[in-house]
């Protein structure tokens, strides 16, 4: 819609909207073009011409509000002369300065689509890009990321931010860190434990084979047998009487049970003081989980993250393409993210998939709500882009607009502007990912308990059935061989009726004997 029809009696300092003359009008006169070259920094237009300008809500960077009937004025920049949107926010602010400086109105459109823009299969563009390339808008907001196929059809000013991607996902209820029986000790000290285990055991073989040869040491007490008698020590199960017949062996394993002492009063006392201590999971920390997570993506269309996921051939990208082709993409506006946020991610079965200073608006905004931190932003950061205005194509204004944006971002201004729009912005930036609590230990937190005695007495029993079996074999052979020698007796007896003084068969008889009675 052209904005001589949305705004036709609009009154700007005694000119109708509609008498007003556009950019492109302005441009024509004689010496205008002429003059922006002349001297960038002092330039002005001399009568403030009319720009349309292209924007869709997209807070920290760009917030566009609908004006009231009762308050058309009151909101926007001395500058906008748009009644139906206004423009807040840090983007907002940089189109003012640009507005006041160079003499400029504007106001404000939205595309149908309330997109970006991305290329159609037609080859035409949808969204502010669109509206740009098209020549309905003189500037389009955004921001927008730079990339070659929208700069063949629009021109980028520089970049005033840079920003990634990454996963915004809710936390998971506290539980007890599966892995903490190994907290109570540093790595380092874990390692000196292994290590010194090893070097004792390797003395112990060395002068335990040198008191074989004495005699003070059975030969079948191998290397094997002497690594598990160390351990025996170190799980205060004790060692056999016969690995310290002499001085040696004394001092080797006596060391080694003082170190182990020491450690396991430091590592009990620890443990006990881990056990209060709540692990609070946040598994999806990059794309390859999300992959595998089977969760809803919930992401802006038509962008620069939706062309570069569906155009991707291989890597991860490609992969999270085909949750698309299976309906886990769920395409919203940004407005729409806080209710998508308390909903959906809230649930537990969706994420948002945005740039990282919007989850950290997003999480700011939830903890201003609640008080709590119950959403997390991945550790991997994908997809950086640089952030930009966009105008059209060789328009004369990208260098005047260029120094603007210069100087703001020198200046620090576009950061500040920024920090101001998210009030509580550190206050879950570092949520810990552990807390403790002072509570009774329940069964139920130790899960290593419950599965040692629901699945290890299970497999205990494989020993016991194995000796069972062994005994029934070993009883089942004894049974054999005593009928064998039942029945060679019985032979014996018929023989020694005919041969009666034979002294081998007398000999023999006494010896079946013997063992029939054993």
């Amino acid at each position: 819609m052209a904005v001589t029809d949305m705004y036709p009696e609009l009154d700007i300092n005694g000119i109708l909207w509609n008498k007003m003359k556009t950019l492109m009008e302005t441009l024509k006169e004689p010496g205008i073009i002429e003059a922006m070259k002349e001297d960038i920094n002092k330039f002005r237009f001399k009568e403030a011409p009319k720009l349309l300008v292209g924007a869709v809500h997209w807070p920290p960077h760009t917030t566009v509000l609908e004006r009231t009937p009762e308050a058309t004025h009151t909101y926007g920049g001395s500058r906008d002369v748009g009644e139906k949107f206004y423009v807040t926010g840090p983007v907002g602010n940089l189109l003012d300065i640009l507005a006041e400086g160079y003499n400029f109105t504007y106001a404000l459109t939205q595309p149908d689509d309330l997109t970006w823009g991305a290329v159609l299969p037609n080859g035409t563009w949808s969204g502010m890009v669109g509206q740009v390339h098209r020549k309905e808008t003189d500037l389009a907001l955004g921001p927008f990321g730079h990339s070659s196929s929208r700069a063949k059809v629009v021109d980028f000013t520089m970049s005033f931010y840079y920003d990634d991607r990454c996963i915004t996902a809710r936390k998971g209820r506290p539980e007890i860190d599966p892995w903490g029986f190994l907290l109570p000790l540093s790595p380092e000290v874990w390692a000196g434990i292994v290590g010194a285990l090893i070097v004792g055991w390797v003395a112990m073989v060395f002068f335990t084979s040198l008191s074989v040869g004495n005699g003070m040491a059975a030969e079948k007490d191998g290397a094997p047998t002497l690594f598990f008698q160390h351990v025996r020590v170190l799980l205060n199960q004790g060692a056999s009487d016969r690995f310290t017949r002499n001085i040696y062996q004394r001092l080797i394993l006596g060391s080694w049970t003082i170190v182990v002492i020491m450690v396991l009063w430091s590592y009990s006392g620890n443990l006990v003081s881990q056990l209060a201590v709540r692990y609070i999971p946040q598994p999806i920390q990059s794309i390859r989980k999300l992959i595998s997570s089977g969760n809803g993506i919930i992401m802006k269309p038509n962008t620069i993250i939706t062309t570069a996921i569906t155009q991707a051939e291989s890597g991860e990208l490609a992969e999270l393409n085909k949750l698309n082709d299976v309906g886990l993409f769920k395409y919203t506006a940004a407005e729409a993210f806080p209710e998508r946020l308390d909903t959906l991610v809230r649930r537990g079965d969706h994420v948002l998939f945005v740039t990282s200073l919007e989850s950290d608006l997003l999480l700011a905004s939830d903890f201003a709500k609640t008080g709590r931190c119950d959403f997390y932003k991945s550790k991997q950061r994908l997809l950086g882009t640089l952030h930009c205005l966009i105008a059209q194509k060789g328009s004369p204004l990208m260098p005047l607009i260029n120094v603007k944006i210069s100087q703001v971002v020198e200046s620090g201004l576009y950061v500040h502007w920024l920090q101001k729009t998210i009030p509580f912005a550190d206050a879950c930036k570092q949520s810990p990912s552990k807390i403790t609590i002072d509570e009774p230990l329940a069964l139920s937190n130790l899960w290593e308990m419950d599965f040692s005695m629901a699945h290890g007495e299970r497999y205990l029993h494989l020993p016991l059935a194995h000796d069972i079996a062994v005994v029934t074999i070993n009883i089942t052979n004894v049974d054999q061989q005593q009928q064998e020698l039942t029945e060679l007796m019985s032979k014996i007896e018929s023989v020694m009726t005919t041969n009666q003084n034979n002294s081998v068969l007398l000999k023999l008889r006494e010896g079946i004997s013997q063992v029939l009675s054993k």
